[in-house]
């Protein structure tokens, strides 16, 4: 479970091609910033395994991604200004 993608001999190009068909097998959307986190096969799992515990809450994992973003760009952003 431990091996990489690129340890399997997948490029970026398979690797969004598997994010493509584990969106498709389990009815979800990965956000893009955790489908850069998923490196190897236990990432993978690991991440699908929360996307469907949080879409049997109820809850957006895309909204949850933008939300995340939203708060980094807005300290990203209070940072600079105290910089300045």
């Amino acid at each position: 479970m431990d091996t990489t993608f690129e340890e399997l001999g997948l490029d970026s190009l398979d690797g969004l091609n598997l994010i493509f068909e584990l969106e498709e097998e389990f009815d979800l959307v990965v956000p893009d910033n955790k489908v850069q986190e998923m490196k190897s096969v236990r990432q993978a799992v690991e991440g699908i395994e929360t996307l469907l515990d949080m879409k049997a809450q109820g809850i957006d994992p895309v909204a949850v991604a933008a939300e995340e973003f939203a708060a980094q760009q807005a300290k990203l952003k209070e940072e600079k200004d105290a910089a300045s």
